[in-house]
């Protein structure tokens, strides 16, 4: 997802750790915190957010 939201970056194919086992898949109930009022930001939204954070501060170098 991360690589069809951002073509120009350079982002690797595999895991440094691909070797490693990979962990259990897990799920847990969201209900509680949900009926609180809490909404969770869509993972797309997420990782475009992360992005642009991450040039603005000059952690990442923006594509041309």
């Amino acid at each position: 997802m991360l690589r069809d939201l951002f073509p120009k970056y350079p982002i690797p194919s595999k895991c440094s750790d691909e070797s490693s086992p990979r962990a259990p898949e897990y799920t847990i109930c969201t209900d509680k915190v949900k009926s609180l009022g809490l909404k969770y930001t869509p993972i797309k939204q997420a990782l475009i957010d992360t992005v642009e954070s991450l040039v603005e501060n000059k952690f990442l170098q923006k594509a041309d």
